[in-house]
């Protein structure tokens, strides 16, 4: 048993709590944090999106009046992403994030698919950073300036400075509370009053988009409803069609280009995310993309958008007479009489030459399982298989080697003659680099011919001593390192013997 459990602050961070309980004195190691508080030895350190909430809330739930889907609903960021998610989405994430399943819970969110990426560091309002240690004694982790859409401290109106504690933990256990960070500096440079107006409303607006309650119920097709009204009321239409155009001048007249590109690289580029706002609702979206349009076009706040999402009827489709029972006894008839004219053909004959593809397509769509009882037989071709000679092939391939070798331009390469080059340089290069282990007397030959690279160092030596005394220069340790492009710590013993070794040598051959 705990014995303590501290009292959450308001907008604090469940991580937040977590940390200041170990900081407490409570827990000796990460370790032992996760396995009381979790009762599991593999749960994680988790900044925005936790798990294992119904272990956590039976430890935490004797010293606190918190449920855990208040744990969910009021210290975590799971609402700013689920509040424009149909409810079968959400039941499907908070059922993760209670039980123990959670291992597809970035994927589930969003998260792992979303251009936009939250920030790297865990942010702070210096402001409230003081405040809390004066009036509380001790600073926490608020969730609303972790959001990627909150660069201003909504209270304050000053901007968010950046910490040295990374938002995934470094340690898969690290809990690491906000008095023990260090701030690095600011989230950006300074901004004029006008842009830090419009920051100001949009962490205020993100601060709300956290109150709205789990058990609120939008769904897709409620979603498209009200951006088509939105769209229609500010008149971006052409017609019966959405002016994605005339939307994306209007949200960078709003918030201004240098504005979202601040936030986030993709808002500045709104004609590449803006379509899927107003189209047909299919996926998840990040909240920030809904906010950005939202405040800019609707001026109601957050919260009332989403009631007002909510509260639209969508009238369900009317039913059609489905196409396949009108028209499936003539395209089947069309598809036997096809098969009985070209007795003997396969599928793929009969699609390209056959002049049966868009038959076919029909049928695989509406009357699959009628069109693979009635498909003909696949044609069984024999194809003579070719047995590679691998004993002539290794010689064929050992006289290219052999030729290679002897190329007066092969003898005084300016790199150096390795293995992989001499494979390069002939036919059947990659029969040659997959089968070594089949040519015996290819790879015997590669062996003995390819250059080491001590053997590369010591060819440059002399080649460097040679260019030397054909300058007349004096032939001196350091000017021949240098000339062959070798490095001073590269001078060791076996070099300095075949500096003498190639001084003499050359000597020798000038005299003669």
């Amino acid at each position: 048993m705990l014995g303590y459990f501290p009292e959450p602050y308001p907008d604090e961070l469940l991580y937040s709590v977590v940390a200041r309980l170990k900081r407490h004195g409570l827990f000796f190691s990460d370790r032992d944090v996760v396995s009381e508080l979790f009762e599991l030895k593999n749960a994680s350190a988790t900044v925005d999106f936790p798990s294992h909430l119904n272990h956590f809330q039976r430890q935490s739930g004797p010293y606190t009046h918190y449920a855990a889907i208040d744990w969910i609903q009021q210290h975590t960021l799971y609402p700013a992403f689920l509040a424009f998610e149909p409810p079968e989405y959400k039941q499907l994430i908070l059922h993760s994030a209670l039980s123990d399943q959670a291992n597809g819970l970035y994927t589930r969110t969003g998260m792992a698919a979303f251009l936009i990426k939250p920030p790297d560091y865990l942010r702070v309002c210096e402001q409230c950073y003081l405040e809390q240690r004066n009036q509380l004694g001790e600073a926490y982790w608020q969730r609303t300036l972790q959001l990627s859409s909150v660069l201003v401290c909504p209270r304050h109106r000053c901007l968010l400075s950046t910490t040295n504690i990374p938002r995934r933990p470094i340690s898969k256990y690290a809990y690491v509370a906000a008095e023990e960070a260090q701030i690095t500096g600011p989230v950006c440079g300074p901004l004029p009053e006008s842009l830090i107006a419009r920051l100001v409303l949009l962490a205020e607006q993100s601060h709300q988009l956290l109150q709205i309650p789990l058990n609120s119920t939008i769904t897709y097709p409620q979603l498209t409803e009200y951006y088509h009204q939105l769209a229609i009321r500010h008149g971006f239409t052409r017609g019966l069609k959405v002016n994605h155009a005339a939307i994306c001048e209007s949200i960078i007249g709003y918030w201004s280009r240098p504005l979202l590109m601040l936030l986030d690289p993709l808002l500045a580029e709104p004609d590449h995310w803006i379509p899927y706002l107003f189209r047909k609702q299919r996926k998840t979206i990040h909240p920030l993309q809904h906010l950005v349009t939202l405040v800019c076009l609707s001026n109601q706040g957050i919260a009332q958008d989403v009631q007002n999402i909510s509260q639209i009827h969508v009238p369900l489709p009317r039913k059609r007479p489905s196409v396949s029972k009108i028209r499936s006894p003539a395209i089947r008839r069309q598809w036997l009489d096809i098969c009985r004219k070209h007795t003997g053909k396969g599928i793929r004959w009969l699609r390209s030459k056959g002049k049966a593809g868009s038959v076919y397509i029909w049928l695989y769509r509406h009357d699959r399982d009628w069109l693979k009882q009635h498909t003909p037989m696949g044609i069984v071709t024999h194809a003579r298989r070719l047995r590679v000679n691998w004993d002539d092939r290794d010689l064929k391939l050992l006289s290219y080697l052999q030729a290679l070798i002897k190329r007066p331009d092969v003898v005084d390469l300016p790199h150096r003659r390795s293995k992989t080059w001499m494979i390069k340089q002939i036919a059947c290069s990659h029969s040659l680099m997959t089968q070594l282990d089949r040519l015996p007397k290819c790879r015997a030959f590669l062996n003995a011919h390819a250059e080491s690279i001590a053997q590369y160092q010591r060819r440059r030596i002399f080649r460097a001593i040679r260019a030397l005394r054909d300058k007349g220069d004096g032939i001196q340790t350091w000017k021949i390192l240098r000339m062959a492009g070798i490095k001073s710590h590269f001078n060791t013993p076996e070099l300095r013997s075949w500096i003498k070794e190639g001084v003499a040598f050359v000597i020798d051959t000038s005299d003669v």
